[in-house]
């Protein structure tokens, strides 16, 4: 909470990401059209991207954040269109990430 970098490694199934999700949604608390994107979370696959967004989708269902998937697999254009729609989180694995920049 109190914005500092965290490791941690756990097994499977034990709340990693809910640790730092939950923390994540109570400090932006809402969706900010000024700001611009406030969150990136990386990941190193593509299917842990997704599991991310998942949880996301869960317990931020009551907020109006908006947030996005930047991931191998999926078109271009549709990623670039999703970051001009100024999304407070931005999920993303580091190569499709470096190559969507590179593009801007």
């Amino acid at each position: 909470m109190t914005g500092r970098d965290v490791v941690a490694c756990a097994k499977t199934g034990t709340g990693k990401t809910f640790a730092f999700l939950i923390p994540l949604i109570s400090r932006l608390k809402c969706h900010s059209s000024v700001i611009g994107t406030r969150s990136l979370i990386l990941s190193p696959t593509r299917e842990l991207s997704l599991q991310i967004l998942e949880s996301l989708k869960e317990i931020g269902r009551f907020t109006d954040l908006r947030y996005t998937l930047i991931v191998g697999g999926y078109d271009y254009e549709g990623q670039f269109e999703s970051i001009a729609t100024n999304p407070d989180v931005i999920i993303a694995t580091p190569g499709r990430l470096m190559e969507i920049l590179a593009q801007t």
